[in-house]
């Protein structure tokens, strides 16, 4: 349990990290989000992040990730975007921390931005899985397209062959039945010689 000098110097912290009290730090205050750029409304460069390393790294993901068209290009131009405003709530952590006037006021803002990195690196996580089901689906409509493919090439072969399987058969029973062998015929008998009985006297 706090004691009453703890509970006495928590309030003079809380009043000290309550919030800029002018119209010019209200103002200030209010374009946080934009001054950050974390809020994923629009993406931009802060004064001390080099376009040139985004694009570096903007390219070795479409290496990597070879897009084949305009969704899956937009998807891996999501993943660096979200990579790269993780990386940037990651150093404005670090940055916060090196303040010398760090208070309850920049435990608060370290913590929103460990809340924005967490929410970049879901997002590119989301991407990434958008982009390898948009792939997976595709490679399953184009193996059922090859197999329809290749089921109609062969029933167009098969069509194609059937006149000249049915001349085939054809000639093969032709051919069968020209070598069937036919029954021998006996030889015409011819007419039995009648002998003239030996030692039968002729009749005059």
């Amino acid at each position: 349990m706090a004691t009453a000098a703890q509970v006495k110097a928590n309030r003079e912290n809380a009043r000290k990290s309550s919030g800029p009290s002018s119209e010019a730090g209200k103002e200030a205050s209010s374009m946080n989000n934009f001054r950050h750029g974390l809020t994923a409304h629009a993406f931009f460069f802060l004064e001390w992040e080099n376009p040139e390393i985004f694009d570096v790294l903007l390219e070795t993901f479409k290496k990597e990730y070879q897009p084949r068209s305009i969704t899956e290009l937009l998807l891996v131009e999501k993943m660096v975007q979200h990579h790269w405003l993780g990386q940037r709530a990651s150093q404005l952590q670090t940055m916060e921390m090196l303040e010398e006037d760090y208070g309850q006021h920049s435990q608060k803002r370290i913590a929103n931005f460990a809340r924005y990195q967490a929410l970049h690196e879901r997002l590119f996580k989301g991407a990434l899985q958008d982009l390898l089901k948009l792939r997976a689906e595709r490679l399953k409509e184009q193996i059922g397209f090859e197999s329809q493919k290749r089921a109609a090439a062969e029933e167009t072969r098969r069509a194609e062959l059937q006149p000249y399987k049915l001349t085939s058969a054809k000639t093969r029973a032709e051919r069968a039945q020209s070598h069937t062998p036919t029954p021998a015929t006996k030889p015409a008998s011819q007419p039995e010689r009648l002998e003239t009985p030996q030692n039968v006297p002729i009749a005059a």
